[in-house]
């Protein structure tokens, strides 16, 4: 039997932890390590940890935070085993995700990188949403290439490799790391098969963080495109932003994204003024009458303007 090692980067998850770990360790697959890197975590996830008396469990705790991807670093240069999974410190695997995912690998030898089906939940594990995935390898790379994440990061398992997350892309870096993996010529697939529930902590995405994200993700995109260069990327650039200082052009953009109609016509009548002329932000604002219609629709409404 092949070990197979899991890589759980845990900061201040006292909450979830113990139900994350334990969903690990009572796998069908036993030959596992698991290896938590407590990313100097300031509540009480290191008690927790602790608790666990299980050898198959390597703790390392880093004196300083490092942040998600260089945690998930730490722990992917440890690793032994033949396939790795990464797993998130408030999410719950299915006792057969492992091994369902390791007889996949074994059996399509064509595969580097797989991901599975998996039910959102919420704070309370109330199932919110059952996202099964029936797709193709090819259907896979043309939705990520065009920057489509379909694949549930804490879901994947792939191929010992000299793998890393890159620290500048603060959101979207799993993205980001398939996106290199399909430069060269890796097939990621994903499992019909629900294994994972994946919490969603809905009350803590802000409107901010939301176009931050955005941005990353068009800079990702430009980057593995080849029209960016990494290593002169500032990600504190985006990092800094403050929404209410964003030009006109910006804060059509932004309203765009969050399907506010009335901001995004406010905007574009403004920047017309100040431009005066009619360009590509037309589209916006026309289509700021289409949400409305479909808003209105919905909730089976008259529509006014």
């Amino acid at each position: 039997m092949d070990l197979i090692s899991i890589v759980l980067p845990v900061f201040n998850s006292e909450k979830f932890i113990f139900k994350s770990i334990k969903s690990i360790l009572n796998q069908t697959y036993k030959h596992i390590e698991l290896i938590i890197i407590n990313d100097a975590s300031t509540d009480n996830s290191e008690k927790i940890i602790l608790k666990f008396k299980d050898k198959r469990i390597k703790y390392i705790k880093n004196k300083f935070n490092l942040g998600e991807q260089k945690t998930t670093n730490v722990g992917l240069k440890l690793c032994k085993g033949k396939y790795i999974s990464i797993m998130h410190s408030d999410d719950i695997a299915h006792k057969n995700k492992i091994e369902e995912q390791t007889n996949y690998l074994n059996k399509n030898k064509n595969i580097f990188l797989v991901g599975t089906s998996y039910n959102i939940i919420d704070e309370n594990e109330k199932i919110i949403k059952i996202v099964n995935k029936k797709i193709t390898p090819k259907k896979i790379n043309k939705k990520i290439l065009k920057g489509k994440n379909i694949i549930c990061h804490p879901t994947i398992m792939f191929r010992k490799e000299k793998i890393n997350y890159r620290s500048k892309i603060y959101y979207c870096p799993d993205l980001d790391l398939y996106l290199r993996l399909i430069k060269k010529n890796k097939k990621i697939a994903i499992l019909n098969k629900v294994l994972l529930n994946y919490r969603v902590h809905f009350n803590q995405i802000s409107i901010s963080k939301k176009y931050k994200q955005n941005l990353f993700k068009k800079i990702t995109l430009e980057i593995n495109n080849g029209e960016r260069k990494y290593k002169l990327f500032n990600p504190q650039k985006i990092l800094n932003i403050n929404e209410k200082k964003l030009d006109y052009k910006e804060q059509i953009i932004y309203h765009y994204l969050y399907k506010n109609p009335k901001k995004i016509r406010d905007n574009y009548i403004k920047y017309i003024y100040k431009e005066k002329k009619i360009d590509k932000y037309l589209f916006y604002y026309l289509y700021s009458y289409l949400i409305n219609i479909y808003i209105l629709f919905r909730n089976n409404k008259r529509i006014y303007f």
